[in-house]
């Protein structure tokens, strides 16, 4: 087991964050997440795959709760057989959609882990989404990100990233935004349908992660020809004065 900081999120959050990784199948006890925490509040997050339920069990039962299910997908790089006009032209990012983007990202997203835990602020929560995205366009992190426009305007966002597993290259949908007012029109679509087309031959497999509380993003993937790969429960705790709090306060 172990508990490492997450000096990114702490930045934001504005006291420590944690993340627990048990590679060893090992769990924290209650005590351990105390005495990390220190005298001041704190928060700590796991991932626990969806076949482990009696690690999820000890989790909650030490004063962690569930606030997401990720979904994973994949898929083969192969470009698609032929894609559906759209309005929306989708293109490079360049230095000057930077505030738009930055926009779009800290008011479009609802079913973020940070947003579906009622003891985080949303401004907390958007706040993530934009630093996520600035990041990315500043080139710290990921390989690079894609911009629905329409009139001239963005509209929509899709950042991409590479990792590699097993052996095999893959390319990430590692975050995907579009502006409530354009929300299911076909922006997400045609970001998506770009990425998969200008993945081809660059890659052995593509792959996103979407909340299964997502159901408009659960289908867009499954309309890509995406299926599911695995899934994985996210748990937080909070620590303060000393104590770890429950959802309610």
């Amino acid at each position: 087991m172990k508990i490492e900081p997450d000096r990114w999120l702490a930045g934001i959050l504005g006291h420590p964050v944690f993340r627990v990784e048990d590679p060893d199948g090992g769990a924290p006890s209650a005590g351990e997440i105390l005495d990390a925490a220190g005298r001041g509040p704190a928060m700590f997050y796991a991932r626990v795959t969806v076949d482990h339920l009696q690690r999820v069990s000890h989790l909650t039962g030490i004063g962690f709760h569930i606030v997401d299910v990720t979904v994973t997908f994949e898929r083969g790089p192969e470009p698609l057989p032929g894609v559906p006009e759209s309005p929306f032209r989708v293109r490079r990012a360049s230095p000057s959609d930077r505030d738009r983007l930055l926009d779009i990202a800290g008011s479009c997203f609802v079913h973020s882990r940070f947003h579906a835990d009622p003891l985080i602020p949303k401004a907390f929560a958007d706040t993530v989404k934009q630093k996520w995205i600035a990041n990315s366009l500043s080139g710290k992190r990921g390989e690079g990100v894609f911009v629905a426009e329409t009139g001239g305007r963005p509209v929509g966002f899709l950042a991409v990233m590479a990792a590699g597993d097993a052996g095999d290259r893959v390319r990430v949908i590692d975050l995907i935004g579009v502006d409530r007012g354009f929300q299911r029109r076909g922006a997400g679509s045609s970001l998506v349908a770009s990425f998969i087309n200008d993945s081809a031959g660059a890659c052995d497999r593509l792959r996103v992660g979407t909340q299964i509380a997502n159901i408009p993003s659960l289908r867009l993937y499954e309309k890509f020809g995406f299926r599911i790969a695995g899934a994985s429960y996210v748990l937080h705790a909070h620590v303060d004065a000393g104590s770890l709090r429950g959802m309610c306060g």
